[in-house]
């Protein structure tokens, strides 16, 4: 695993609940409601941060995020 200061690799897992609420209306048709709680994932086996406080990222994975994920993150 290559890590400095400006650079680090990592891998990530995280599993939830999502909880979606749809609303439905089209003329004629019955208005359409539906609450649902579904099982979420997401797996990272390969990761990539460049920045100290300010960094950009770049994950490869599978689950609810896709397959490749990107983007500014901030350290505190």
């Amino acid at each position: 695993m290559i890590t400095t200061k400006l650079k680090n690799r990592f891998k990530s897992f995280a599993a939830g609940i999502i909880l979606d609420k749809f609303a439905q209306t089209e003329p004629n048709k019955a208005f359409v409601k539906n609450d649902t709680a579904d099982f979420a994932f997401q797996v990272n086996p390969a990761g990539i941060r460049a920045g100290k406080k300010l960094g950009i990222f770049v994950e490869l994975g599978y689950g609810h995020r896709g397959i490749i994920s990107a983007g500014l993150n901030y350290k505190f």
